[in-house]
């Protein structure tokens, strides 16, 4: 037991220095998160405009096969797959 109050002894006497290192480390996890957003808004921005040029174009081409012209099936699938893997490249 004299081991159990022996540890927490600090704990209880020194509440402010507690509380400075929470602080501090609250302090680098806040700036940690914000490089990571950064980042990933930066990623996203990137991606962003080449998904909405693919978006334009799957548009474009259902059109295409829902009016009957089903020659373009093969470019379909061929963009489909380029818009799945930019959206699994994309952070969530």
């Amino acid at each position: 037991m004299a081991a159990l109050e022996e540890r927490t002894r600090p704990r209880r006497e020194d509440p402010a220095a507690r509380l400075d290192q929470a602080v501090d480390v609250l302090t680098r996890l806040v700036r940690v998160v914000a490089a990571q957003h950064a980042r990933t808004k930066r990623q996203v921005e990137q991606v962003g405009g080449r998904l909405d040029q693919l978006g334009a174009r799957l548009d474009r081409l259902a059109r295409a096969v829902t009016a009957g012209r089903t020659t373009d099936v093969r470019r379909v699938a061929a963009l489909a797959r380029r818009v799945g893997a930019l959206e699994r490249r994309r952070p969530s």
